[in-house]
């Protein structure tokens, strides 16, 4: 097993969620599966010196860098750093209600980051250092708005695949799964003609509001 050591946050990049923006987790796995699959990826990653930041206070962390039982969580958000052959790497959000549903949204990006190398689209790993950050809060480190409602997800989407509207974004889960993929081809950072890695952070964003909104609907 992987270890992965636990740290008190010093600093949230940006804004934290309100308790109440924060969405209900899509994901069903255990967090047995999902701590699984984060290990997977950071090996691939020849990760090292692997830490959580998290929403506890100094005194709650253990000697060896675990956090001691009953604590109180001040908020679900999560930072993780490591050390990789791609340099220090950091990926943060606090999306969900949940600590475990933040690692999984973490974990599943990885992974899918890591699809870029699979199919020989991207040889040196510079999906990963441009892509360092999920999900946040209320504004970007820029000062840009997050897209925190589902009116405002369909219409990013439709703003760069304007061959569907907002409302059909919001009624149909089958347009919104092509819409969104049309998109993440048009604004990957990887695409030289219209790539752009804030965008492409904010489709993610926008993507897991649709994608919740038709889970309830399903």
């Amino acid at each position: 097993m992987l270890e992965i050591k636990y740290t008190a946050i010093v600093e949230w990049p940006g804004e934290l969620l309100d308790d109440e923006d924060r969405l209900r987790g899509p994901f069903t796995a255990t967090w047995g599966k999902t701590r699984t699959l984060l290990e997977r990826e950071l090996r691939h990653l020849e990760a090292t010196n692997v830490i959580f930041q998290v929403g506890v206070h100094e005194n709650d962390i253990r000697l060896d860098g675990g956090v001691k039982a009953g604590r109180v969580w001040y908020h679900p958000g999560v930072i993780l750093t490591f050390d990789s052959p791609h340099g220090p790497l950091s990926y943060h959000t606090d999306q969900y209600e949940e600590f475990s549903t933040n690692v999984r949204a973490i974990a599943l990006a990885l992974e899918a980051l890591r699809a870029v190398d699979r199919y020989g689209v991207n040889k040196r790993g510079s999906q990963y250092t441009g892509y360092k950050r999920l999900a946040a809060a209320g504004e970007t480190g820029d000062g840009r708005k997050r897209i925190t409602t589902d009116e405002e997800a369909a219409a990013f989407i439709a703003k760069h695949f304007p061959e569907v509207t907002v409302e059909q974004l919001l009624a149909s889960s089958w347009l919104f799964e092509a819409s969104y993929k049309n998109a993440a081809r048009k604004l990957h950072p990887d695409n030289q003609e219209s790539g752009d890695d804030d965008a492409f952070v904010d489709l993610q964003d926008a993507a897991a509001l649709l994608k919740q909104r038709h889970a309830k609907s399903e």
